[in-house]
């Protein structure tokens, strides 16, 4: 609440472990806190932002500082789950709010998939599986990253993008003139684009995803899917569940970004090892 009374502007504040996982578990609303854990080890940082205009907080980065191999990590026994949103679209670049309607990566996007395949090597990661949503622009993000480690890629229907009906493909601006008062902004159980899915049913087909996951033998595991989807998987490991009238907070992934995630099954617990490592904040 103190934050609030500083004018707009750039804030550090150094503290301890235990006060900054309290201070994110307020910010997202845990309803059980002690099942999700942010690690930060010494000297490693998180960013956050608070957006004025839509009223809702951002989880930008979180870097341990530490690289991939992490304390607390029992490989006989955990799961290492990356999430990976999928490198830039012809969509990302016009601005669209694209859901399941298809873009082809650009020149920049190809470059994109193929960098993070080489960074996600370099750091050590030695997944046992990719999987991938099989619309074109994570399915050729996965491709491309699949290539690095010499592993096939597997699609899953369920990691598909919120369907935005009939708001598929538009930008902003093309929006708010076809749909000049929207219902489901505040309301997540009514369809996007009026043909479309609800927010609630996107939080329900994340749900079934993590159910698969956290099924799966200890191991990594990549998933390549879309921003929206990505953030209803996070918000279904939270117990975030959708709410009329209210916008949760969000998780910041741009393209190839990630979240980096270990569940540890004797803890019956998931920490959040980083986000989007090394993002500038114009990124």
């Amino acid at each position: 609440q103190s934050l609030f009374v500083h004018p707009p502007g750039r804030y550090l504040v150094v503290s301890h472990g235990g006060i900054l996982n309290k201070l994110l578990h307020l910010i997202f609303g845990f309803k059980d806190g002690h099942r999700f854990y942010f690690h930060l080890s010494n000297a490693g940082s998180c960013e956050i932002e608070y957006n004025l205009e839509d009223h809702r907080w951002y989880l930008r980065s979180m870097d341990a500082r530490q690289g991939r191999k992490q304390p607390y990590s029992n490989p006989a026994e955990d799961l290492r789950v990356v999430l990976l949103r999928h490198a830039e679209s012809e969509g990302n670049r016009q601005r669209q709010f694209q859901g399941q309607a298809e873009t082809p990566l650009t020149e920049s996007g190809r470059h994109q998939a193929a960098d993070a395949g080489q960074r996600l090597l370099a750091q050590g990661y030695q997944f046992d599986r990719i999987t991938t949503s099989p619309q074109e622009r994570a399915h050729h993000t996965a491709l491309a990253i699949g290539e690095r480690f010499g592993l096939p890629v597997h699609q899953d229907e369920r990691l598909k993008e919120i369907d935005k009906g009939r708001m598929a493909g538009m930008n902003g601006e093309q929006i708010d003139a076809r749909f000049p008062t929207r219902t489901d902004r505040r309301n997540p159980y009514l369809p996007v684009g009026e043909t479309g899915e609800s927010w609630f049913e996107l939080y329900l087909r994340a749900g079934e995803v993590v159910h698969s996951l956290v099924s799966c033998p200890p191991g990594e595991y990549l998933y390549v899917s879309h921003g929206a989807f990505l953030n209803s998987v996070l918000c279904s490991i939270l117990g975030i569940v959708p709410q009329p009238s209210s916008r949760p907070s969000l998780f910041h992934f741009g393209n190839t970004g990630y979240a980096d995630l270990a569940f540890h099954q004797s803890l019956d617990r998931w920490t959040l090892m980083t986000l989007n490592p090394g993002a500038s904040r114009e990124e």
